[in-house]
């Protein structure tokens, strides 16, 4: 089927318009096909080994794509008004960590939260673990 147009001046607003189509089309086929970028979900199934001053962690991963996991510790089980320390580590989105440097005996209480650039998970559920040294009270004291 063809178009006649009047004038030239009818035919170039036609011109524009398929145009405009044009490109509305594009964008939204493009905004349809770009998925929308998300929070990552808590990890789940937070596991703690305990070793000599030391804990293993390790989690299933979250969804939405985290580009990181923050390792968060209590000594006092995340109450409110108790401080919360971050594991320094390398950026990483791995689901297992080793947390060093800490005190043989003392309990403490985990939990995982995975980021990107879109915000921060809530937190895992916690696990608990208390480092002991890896010798018997049969072992020689051996002094550094």
């Amino acid at each position: 089927m063809a178009v006649e147009f009047i004038d030239e001046e009818s035919e170039m607003k036609w011109q524009r318009l398929l145009a405009v189509v044009a490109i509305v089309s594009a964008l939204l086929a493009f905004s349809q096909s770009t998925v929308a970028a998300a929070v990552p979900t808590a990890p789940s199934g937070l596991t703690a080994t305990a070793t000599d001053s030391a804990v293993v962690l390790s989690w299933t991963a979250s969804t939405n794509s985290p580009s990181d996991y923050i390792v968060e510790y209590s000594l006092f089980e995340f109450l409110a008004g108790y401080p919360v320390i971050t594991f320094t580590k390398p950026t990483s989105i791995n689901t297992s960590v080793t947390v060093t440097g800490l005190a043989n005996g003392t309990l403490y209480t985990f939990r995982v939260k995975g980021t990107n650039g879109d915000g921060t998970s809530s937190a895992s559920d916690t696990a608990t673990a208390t480092p002991l040294a890896d010798n018997t009270p049969n072992d020689l004291a051996t002094y550094k």
